[in-house]
């Protein structure tokens, strides 16, 4: 029963954690947060974005649950627009700066595989509320 209970709780977060979006302010062609760079076979980007977890209050934005972290980033604009980024792996927020894995994308981002490094910016200890920046690098083949 415990590992159908943790089986649902872990969906549950990354129904959750799929909510975020990321956004450009600036239109589609002065993106400021992101660069990409067209190899022979296969293209790179970088992004670099916060996100604000809490825990506390009537609308958290994560749930706590061991050290899982399973995550999507949807891009609303320009390039990206319809496309997104799936990070999976373990996470503390303890530990100041740590490696996630890209596992996957859709749109501009299938096939995706990379890495994010996250830094945690800020931690209130008493309500689990944190500031993480994220740094990451998706390689995508080139179509």
């Amino acid at each position: 029963m415990a590992r159908v209970d943790l089986v649902i709780v872990v969906m549950l977060i990354s129904l959750v954690l799929r909510m975020a979006l990321v956004q450009s302010q600036d239109g589609p062609n002065q993106v400021n947060w992101a660069t990409r760079v067209d190899n022979q076979n296969e293209v790179v980007t970088t992004l670099q974005f916060y996100f604000h977890d809490t825990l506390s209050g009537k609308n958290p934005s994560v749930t706590k649950l061991a050290f899982i972290f399973a995550m999507n980033f949807g891009f609303l604009d320009g390039i990206y627009n319809s496309s997104s980024i799936s990070l999976d792996g373990l996470d503390s927020a303890l530990v100041p700066v740590r490696e996630i894995v890209v596992v996957g994308g859709t749109g501009v981002f299938r096939f995706a595989r990379g890495y994010a490094i996250a830094k945690t910016y800020s931690v209130n200890f008493t309500t689990g509320d944190a500031i993480v920046g994220y740094n990451v690098t998706v390689v995508t083949p080139k179509f």
